[in-house]
């Protein structure tokens, strides 16, 4: 029986930490851009496409000067998009499934811009133009020093104060639950903000990098996006993932490191009582 203990609980921390290895959450996945997805291409060479990993198929696209660069082995020997601030970004054809009602997206990004302009340092965009026109952004900007999520008509939603390194890479997060919106910084908790405005169906291209008339100077390495507000335990799984994956410190736990523990404790306490045992024999 005891064997038989040892074997199972030895099985189940097996089980626990294969399970919390496993790849990003694909439930409600819309839209997975992984630049060692991208085949093909050596160092420095024009990205035209950025294959969507997700079953979807919906590929990012951009054809001459604006296309950004591949870079090989650049964050944890893996390769990223680079993004030049003057006229790189990429697109994804309009989907009614961008004009979302909850959503969760992900994004593993350096931001070496130095602008002051908060439409040059965004990462995702669906933009019909400036001024009182559909759209959503979610980007940085400077002057509040924190993450923000612009929308519809003048809905700007701000996160917590925060000040991203030029030289470093992020998993940020951005979450929205019914009228909730949630900002995260490798997984801590980067301020809420609530707005009852729906997110409105704009006609252009998801963009990857632009905003209005601003382009994004920095490198992604992976893009997330769900069309629906993940579960604690999806959100942690995914954000845990990524950060393993590109070597990112985060905060994110997946659900298994709980069985870990308990599996660990169990080996624990059958190893000490076979200790007592040999000691009163």
């Amino acid at each position: 029986m005891k064997r038989f203990a040892i074997v199972f609980v030895g099985a189940l921390l097996l089980w626990a930490c294969g399970h919390a290895s496993a790849g990003l959450v694909t439930d409600n996945l819309q839209l997975w851009l992984k630049a060692d997805a991208i085949a093909g291409l050596n160092n420095n060479d024009p990205v035209s496409t950025w294959v969507d990993s997700s079953v979807n198929g919906r590929n990012a696209t951009q054809s001459g000067a604006a296309r950004p660069t591949y870079i090989t082995g650049a964050l944890n020997s893996k390769p990223v998009v680079r993004f030049d601030g003057f006229v790189d970004y990429m697109a994804v054809a309009d989907n009614n499934v961008w004009a979302f009602s909850d959503f969760d997206m992900f994004v593993v990004v350096k931001m070496t811009a130095t602008s002051s302009e908060w439409w040059k340092r965004s990462w995702l965009a669906q933009d019909d133009g400036s001024g009182p026109m559909p759209k959503w952004i979610w980007s940085y900007d400077p002057t509040a020093g924190s993450q923000i999520w612009h929308y519809y008509n003048g809905v700007t939603l701000w996160g917590a104060a925060w000040t991203p390194s030029t030289s470093q890479y992020y998993v940020l997060e951005l979450r929205k639950s019914g009228s909730n919106y949630s900002f995260y910084e490798d997984g801590n908790a980067n301020g809420t903000a609530s707005s009852a405005t729906p997110i409105p169906n704009a006609s252009s291209p998801l963009t990857v990098g632009k905003a209005e008339q601003g382009t994004f100077q920095g490198d992604i390495a992976e893009v997330v996006i769900y069309n629906a507000a993940l579960s604690n335990a999806d959100r942690n799984q995914t954000g845990w993932y990524l950060g393993d994956k590109y070597g990112l410190t985060v905060s994110y736990i997946p659900e298994p490191s709980t069985m870990v523990l308990l599996s660990l404790g169990g080996l624990a306490l059958l190893r000490r009582r076979k200790n007592a045992r040999g000691a009163t024999d």
